[in-house]
């Protein structure tokens, strides 16, 4: 006999053949079991933009079936793209705009509007604005609030200049 058992000649033949209850993997996991493919996206690329410019992401994902919040998982549209859109679609990036007869919400609230001819985005935290940041041109500024309303983070980053 050789190995451990060779010092122990006595142990039966039973516990010399005995075999593990569970298959000798079982305390590996093996990954490609559990990995799928990526689902194809619900929406098509200009339903995406769409559905982004109209402010009406959460409604288009429920009439589809899908009522979560989790919608990042949906969106594959470049901050290009969405640029683009509006520049092609300006009255859709005209209508995000707060207008000088609406009230300002007072609290919790984000907002796009025009001043001196820049386009500017805030919060409003109980009546006052806070962080301000700045656009030359209005498609830029539609495109960087729909993204902060939906929590959307282009994977090629903002167009903003903060200020300071």
């Amino acid at each position: 006999m050789e190995g451990a058992t060779a010092q122990r000649p006595q142990l039966s033949r039973v516990v010399l053949t005995h075999a593990p209850r569970q298959p000798g993997s079982w305390l590996t996991w093996d990954v490609a079991q559990k990995m799928t493919t990526a689902p194809a996206s619900l929406l098509t690329h200009a339903q995406q933009l769409e559905a982004l410019a109209a402010l009406s992401l959460h409604a288009v994902l429920k009439a589809r079936g899908h009522e979560t919040f989790a919608h990042k998982k949906h969106l594959s549209v470049s901050r290009a793209d969405v640029a683009a859109y509006f520049r092609q679609f300006p009255a859709k990036a005209e209508a995000l705009l707060l207008k000088k007869a609406d009230p300002k919400p007072f609290h919790d609230a984000l907002c796009v509007e025009a001043r001196s001819g820049k386009f500017v985005i805030y919060d409003m935290d109980h009546g006052v604005e806070r962080g301000l940041y700045w656009y030359d041109s209005l498609s830029e500024a539609a495109t960087d609030f729909v993204a902060f309303t939906y929590g959307y983070g282009y994977p090629e980053g903002y167009g903003f200049k903060k200020e300071g």
